[in-house]
């Protein structure tokens, strides 16, 4: 079946049972440009459902730093394809729908049963309510040039909740280079949560200059992300794809 912009009746990624980590870190997704079939990455993105729609969410600053398409990397059955977002804004009338103050931008996405994607309902994401410092937390990103793969595979970082200033979370897990839009995740028994949206690594300087300054990892919490996508712009995009 082609690729939809509507999904099915239920959610992709189950809830109320053990999930290996193995499923959760479907719903990271490799951002970046291609031209003449070589992609080159640059962010990355985590898929939310709020039926019947599939959203990608990412760093706003990323993709207006993108000089060429927007492309997601995506597994197909045992090879990967290639999406050109771009592309399908341009043939749907569709768009990016950015926050005004914070790095957030959301598009529609597309979905298609060959994909191997999972995607967070809100009762997945974790209120900011439940947040708080020094929490465990854990970052996906892929490390671009650090290891020979094939195709891009997320690694998974721990750290901790270091300040809240909501809806912004500081956190020592860290955010690899060419990562940003990538989920933080609060890790469970059962399953793991989406905390946040990781936007930009801020360095604390040491007063010895041979000493290497602390890295933190800034993310944005999820309240402004579903507000973003039950805006009114979102309402208008999706009732054009849904007919």
């Amino acid at each position: 079946r082609p690729p939809s912009w509507v999904e099915a009746s239920e959610p992709p990624m189950s809830s109320g049972q053990a999930v290996p980590v193995s499923e959760w870190l479907k719903t990271f997704v490799p951002l970046g440009t291609y031209s003449e079939d070589a992609w080159a990455p640059a962010g990355a993105g985590v898929l939310i459902v709020d039926l019947p729609v599939v959203w990608l969410v990412t760093s706003k600053r990323m993709v207006h730093s993108l000089e060429g398409p927007v492309a997601a990397f995506l597994e197909h059955g045992e090879g990967a394809t290639i999406l050109d977002l771009s592309e399908g804004h341009a043939k749907s009338g569709l768009e990016w729908i950015e926050h005004e103050e914070l790095d957030l931008i959301v598009s529609l996405f597309p979905t298609s049963p060959a994909w191997k994607i999972k995607a967070f309902a809100q009762q997945q994401c974790v209120p900011s309510a439940e947040l708080s410092q020094l929490l465990p937390v854990v970052s996906a990103g892929c490390p671009y040039g650090t290891i020979e793969v094939e195709r891009p595979r997320p690694f998974m970082l721990e750290g901790s909740i270091a300040n809240l200033d909501r809806p912004l979370i500081h956190t020592t897990a860290p955010l690899l280079p060419r990562n940003a839009g990538a989920p933080l995740f609060l890790p469970g028994p059962e399953a793991f949560r989406l905390a946040g949206v990781l936007s930009r690594t801020l360095l604390v300087p040491e007063g010895d200059p041979r000493v290497p300054p602390i890295r933190l990892a800034e993310a944005i919490g999820m309240e402004p992300v579903w507000d973003l996508v039950r805006g009114e712009q979102a309402r208008a995009q999706r009732k054009a794809v849904a007919g």
